[in-house]
């Protein structure tokens, strides 16, 4: 159909159907008037429908992968900040603290240690401890208190011991060469067996106590 026979509404219907992109061009039919309401309806339907998707596609609301990127960026450089900064306060605590460590000097380091203990006498204690035999079980023998008679117990020798639940000890009078098998509380000549050990025997008499190994 010639331009020219277009009336002013067709010429307008047109333009618009040109801005839609639509490239169709419905050609009027003949001259029936009621072909022509038609087709004016369609050509109005179809330009308001290309200005409504028109409107749609602006890319300034679309969420590209440009945008992404940028706030995965963004995120990463936000959580990088947040670690260094928590590394860097971690640190400065650690510096404060090994400065008040290496502050203090070592008499105030050792001052609770040097402390005694209330009620016990310590330089006896470690004596204590050093004297005792730690691989033998039972009572640790006490102190030798009193005289010592030399004489009569240079005469005695321990011969051995019979460890059970009630020990016994062998000992040798060399003077009259005669051997006593004895228990804790019996006496050789004037000493009583006071203590019997694996590996030795406390005599006792009047004046004290002996050891005899």
């Amino acid at each position: 159909m010639n331009d020219q026979n277009l009336t002013s509404e067709d010429r307008l219907l047109k333009a618009i159907e040109s801005h839609g992109e639509q490239g169709k061009i419905i050609r009027q039919p003949g001259g029936d008037p009621k072909d022509r309401i038609v087709t004016g309806m369609k050509r109005w339907g179809t330009a308001l429908k290309n200005i409504k998707h028109a409107k749609l596609k602006w890319p300034a609301f679309a969420l590209s992968l440009r945008i992404a990127n940028n706030t995965l960026i963004i995120l990463a450089a936000l959580f990088t900040i947040f670690f260094i900064f928590d590394f860097v306060k971690d640190k400065m605590s650690f510096n404060d603290r090994f400065a008040s460590i290496s502050r203090t000097s070592p008499d105030e380091a050792e001052e609770p240690f040097r402390k005694p203990v209330p009620g016990v006498d310590l330089p006896a204690s470690i004596r204590a401890a050093r004297g005792r035999n730690i691989f033998m079980r039972g009572p640790q023998p006490s102190v030798v208190k009193g005289k010592k008679d030399r004489t009569e117990i240079s005469a005695l020798r321990l011969t051995g011991v019979l460890w059970s639940k009630n020990p016994q000890v062998m000992i040798e009078d060399t003077e009259s060469n005669k051997t006593y098998f004895l228990s804790a509380g019996e006496k050789v000549s004037r000493w009583e067996v006071k203590r019997i050990y694996r590996d030795k025997v406390i005599l006792a008499n009047p004046d004290g106590e002996w050891e005899l190994r």
